[in-house]
Protein backbone atom coordinates (compact mmCIF):
# COMPACT_ATOMS: atom_id res chain seq x y z
CA UNK A 1 0.00 0.00 0.00
CA UNK A 2 1.48 3.35 -0.86
CA UNK A 3 -0.54 6.09 1.28
CA UNK A 4 0.79 8.10 3.76
CA UNK A 5 0.14 7.34 7.39
CA UNK A 6 -1.83 10.18 9.02
CA UNK A 7 -2.96 11.84 6.08
CA UNK A 8 -6.65 10.11 6.81
CA UNK A 9 -8.96 12.28 8.94
CA UNK A 10 -10.79 11.01 11.89
CA UNK A 11 -14.17 12.30 11.56
CA UNK A 12 -15.91 11.95 15.19
CA UNK A 13 -19.47 12.92 15.60
CA UNK A 14 -21.29 13.86 18.83
CA UNK A 15 -24.65 13.39 19.82
CA UNK A 16 -26.30 16.99 20.09
CA UNK A 17 -29.38 18.41 21.33
CA UNK A 18 -31.42 19.56 18.79
CA UNK A 19 -33.60 21.95 18.90
CA UNK A 20 -36.98 19.64 18.44
CA UNK A 21 -36.03 17.78 21.78
CA UNK A 22 -36.32 21.27 23.82
CA UNK A 23 -38.83 21.65 26.73
CA UNK A 24 -42.16 22.44 25.89
CA UNK A 25 -41.79 25.57 28.36
CA UNK A 26 -38.60 26.54 26.18
CA UNK A 27 -40.25 26.59 23.00
CA UNK A 28 -43.07 28.48 24.74
CA UNK A 29 -40.31 31.39 25.53
CA UNK A 30 -38.65 31.30 21.82
CA UNK A 31 -42.13 31.54 20.83
CA UNK A 32 -42.68 34.57 23.32
CA UNK A 33 -39.33 35.97 22.50
CA UNK A 34 -39.93 35.96 18.53
CA UNK A 35 -43.60 37.60 18.69
CA UNK A 36 -41.86 40.56 20.93
CA UNK A 37 -38.99 41.12 18.63
CA UNK A 38 -41.78 41.15 15.56
CA UNK A 39 -43.69 43.79 17.46
CA UNK A 40 -41.02 45.66 18.56
CA UNK A 41 -39.96 45.95 14.99
CA UNK A 42 -43.45 47.22 13.70
CA UNK A 43 -43.17 49.84 16.91
CA UNK A 44 -39.91 51.14 15.32
CA UNK A 45 -40.59 50.93 12.01
CA UNK A 46 -43.90 52.56 12.39
CA UNK A 47 -42.14 54.98 15.02
CA UNK A 48 -40.00 56.15 12.15
CA UNK A 49 -42.48 56.50 9.27
CA UNK A 50 -44.27 58.74 11.97
CA UNK A 51 -41.29 60.82 12.92
CA UNK A 52 -40.00 60.69 8.75
CA UNK A 53 -43.17 61.89 7.83
CA UNK A 54 -43.21 64.60 10.69
CA UNK A 55 -40.26 65.87 9.28
CA UNK A 56 -40.71 66.27 5.97
CA UNK A 57 -44.51 67.48 6.77
CA UNK A 58 -42.36 70.50 8.65
CA UNK A 59 -39.93 70.91 5.43
CA UNK A 60 -43.22 71.53 2.79
CA UNK A 61 -45.34 73.35 5.58
CA UNK A 62 -45.27 76.78 3.51
CA UNK A 63 -46.61 74.96 0.74
CA UNK A 64 -49.24 73.66 2.27
CA UNK A 65 -50.44 76.59 3.66
CA UNK A 66 -49.82 75.75 7.20
CA UNK A 67 -47.79 78.70 9.47
CA UNK A 68 -45.78 78.10 12.58
CA UNK A 69 -45.33 80.48 15.37
CA UNK A 70 -41.33 79.20 14.93
CA UNK A 71 -38.55 80.61 13.73
CA UNK A 72 -38.03 79.21 10.30
CA UNK A 73 -34.27 78.30 11.13
CA UNK A 74 -35.57 76.07 14.27
CA UNK A 75 -38.56 74.60 12.14
CA UNK A 76 -35.94 73.58 9.16
CA UNK A 77 -33.63 72.33 12.37
CA UNK A 78 -36.20 69.99 13.82
CA UNK A 79 -37.24 68.76 10.55
CA UNK A 80 -33.64 67.86 9.87
CA UNK A 81 -33.45 66.32 13.30
CA UNK A 82 -36.68 64.46 12.63
CA UNK A 83 -35.63 62.64 9.38
CA UNK A 84 -32.28 62.08 10.58
CA UNK A 85 -33.90 59.95 13.28
CA UNK A 86 -36.01 58.50 10.65
CA UNK A 87 -32.94 56.88 8.72
CA UNK A 88 -31.75 55.81 12.32
CA UNK A 89 -35.25 53.80 13.11
CA UNK A 90 -35.85 52.20 9.50
CA UNK A 91 -33.31 49.50 8.06
CA UNK A 92 -32.04 50.90 4.90
CA UNK A 93 -29.41 53.06 6.18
Amino acid sequence: MNHKPYTKLISVSFPSAKVNDAMPEDQDLDNRSRNYRIRRSIMDYGMGLVIGFVGIFLFLAPHFGVSFDLDDLFRYMFAGLCILRCFQDLPWV
